[in-house]
């Protein structure tokens, strides 16, 4: 038996540029993920890029904890600003009132002296005008 094989031909080749120029601009391309096994300088700078982000993240926190103890603050000093300005005003007004009081006090307090240099008797209406009469004539004489 002969073997009547077709004779072997050889795989065309493209000649044309546009394959060429195709299998050429996919070799300029930078490759992707799955082509690149890691390396452990990319794992190690993975790890310290995560380290970074978890620190930033922390620090994000924590300066957003800051805020809201800043504004509590800012809130409770305002707070007690505000409670300063009433209680000022109050002492005023207490002064002004406790300067009344104390004029009024020593006005009092004159008024009994002379009631008490000056002794008054307690004399009828009916006889005021006798009293008075004898008064008048007595120093009269």
């Amino acid at each position: 038996m002969s073997d009547n094989q077709p004779p072997s031909t050889p795989s065309p080749r493209s000649s044309s540029p546009a394959l060429s120029s195709s299998s050429w601009a996919s070799s300029m391309l930078p490759s992707t993920p799955r082509d690149i096994s890691p390396t452990p300088s990319s794992q190690t700078a993975e790890a310290s890029l995560r380290e970074r982000e978890i620190a930033l993240q922390k620090g994000l926190e924590q300066l957003a904890d800051e805020k809201v103890k800043l504004a509590q603050e800012k809130d409770l000093r305002e707070r007690e600003r505000k409670a300063n300005d009433v209680e000022r005003r109050n002492n005023d007004t207490y002064r002004e009132n406790n300067d009344k009081v104390r004029t009024d006090l020593e006005r009092d307090r004159a008024n009994l002296a002379a009631r008490q240099r000056a002794p008054v008797r307690f004399i009828h209406p009916r006889y005021i005008g006798i009293v008075a009469g004898m008064r008048i004539g007595r120093s009269s004489r």
